[in-house]
């Protein structure tokens, strides 16, 4: 997971542990477990991730993503990590640009690395014939500072797949604790398809199963 370009020669994404392909995968295929409490299905999200205990509930990632994905399974469908598996820029929002032209500050969001579903990275330029530079650029009112003003903006997320189950919705389970706590251990030991994770959305498309 580490390496220099994440670490001591650069800043790149994947150099926090939750952001990890490991702990997308781990995540949902987590929330891909029913769960039930005194007899009642459980779909809040925070309810669902507490009792769970996957990911983090303070996140503002690993609750929703957990949710899509526990609804999906609700419903009887069965989830996958799309092809290639990874974490993606599946949406810029500029709403609420200005430029000092009065043009659209969208156009000078180029993606240069992979596809507009599946971006891996962004550039933001100004040209020098317009007389002014990216500081210009107000977001919300405010002038862009920092990289994370732009970051802030970008939607990062999974493209996840699903179909039908033909054998239907699983049976409920009920929240981790030590009555689970076994079933738990050998869940996590046998457990050999990868499901999906993180970000803040993934976008599910249908497949065959």
């Amino acid at each position: 997971m580490y390496n220099k370009w994440n670490t001591t020669d650069g800043c790149m994404h994947l150099n926090c542990p939750p952001n990890s392909l490991g702990a997308e995968i781990r995540l949902a295929g987590d929330a891909s477990i029913i769960r039930e409490k005194n007899g009642r299905i459980i779909t809040d999200s925070q309810e669902l991730i507490n009792c769970s205990k996957y990911g983090r509930a303070d996140r503002n990632s690993d609750p929703h993503i957990g949710s899509q994905v526990n609804t999906l399974c609700r419903e009887g469908k069965r989830v996958t990590v799309g092809n290639p598996v990874g974490l993606y820029i599946v949406d810029v929002d500029t709403a609420g640009w200005t430029t000092p032209s009065g043009d659209d500050a969208s156009k000078y969001m180029k993606l240069v690395r992979g596809t507009k579903e599946k971006g891996l990275r962004y550039t933001l330029q100004v040209p020098a014939s317009e007389n002014f530079t990216v500081g210009d650029i107000m977001i919300g009112g405010e002038p862009i500072a920092y990289g994370g003003s732009v970051a802030f903006k970008m939607d990062i997320g999974l493209i996840a797949e699903y179909c039908t189950n033909e054998q239907g919705a699983q049976s409920p389970h009920p929240c981790v604790g030590t009555e689970y706590a076994v079933q738990q251990t050998m869940l996590m030991q046998t457990k050999k398809k990868p499901y999906v994770h993180r970000g803040h959305g993934a976008k599910y498309t249908p497949c065959t199963c």
